[in-house]
């Protein structure tokens, strides 16, 4: 289901939203992303973690042993390292993800990657990851990360076994 079409740069944009927002759901065991939607009207821009409520990381990771506070978190979560930047391959998609869900064109790359796009609306990141969750569900989307990252987090990936 592919719920983009890509003919002018705002839809190259979301087109490039949804790819990594795919990408990155399969870091994250099922019931992540279940939570996530779940808790949908906590979802925050701007913070990591405030008044109860979280960016798409922190609500995404919130089940797991270690959620995802901070930027440091985040890159540790998808490369393993404590860097306080990072452009590993692994780490791109989800700080991409940050800086245009919080609305940050100021980053260089925000613009080149989401053209068009000044912000992502909240009904077009429901839409995603209903898709993510329904092809999850369907066994179109095997999380081949998930034990790699369960490792790296120092989690058991048996942990992780009953969320699939």
């Amino acid at each position: 289901m592919n719920i983009v079409q890509t003919t002018d740069p705002l839809s190259h944009g979301l087109a490039q939203f949804r790819k990594d927002f795919l990408t990155v759901s399969a870091y994250f065991p099922t019931e992540s992303l279940l939570h996530l939607k779940s808790n949908f009207a906590r979802l925050i821009r701007g913070h990591y973690k405030m008044n109860g409520g979280g960016c798409i990381f922190h609500l995404l990771s919130e089940v797991l042993p270690k959620p995802i506070e901070s930027r440091q978190d985040l890159i540790r979560y998808f490369t393993g390292k404590t860097a306080s930047d990072c452009d590993d391959p692994e780490y791109l998609p989800a700080k991409h993800i940050v800086k245009i869900w919080d609305a940050d064109l100021n980053h260089p790359h925000t613009k080149e990657r989401y053209p068009g796009i000044k912000k992502i609306g909240r009904c077009f990141l429901m839409a995603v990851l209903s898709e993510a969750i329904a092809l999850r569900m369907n066994g179109k989307a095997v999380p081949p990360r998930v034990a790699r990252v369960a490792r790296r987090n120092r989690m058991s990936a048996m942990d992780l076994a009953d969320v699939f």
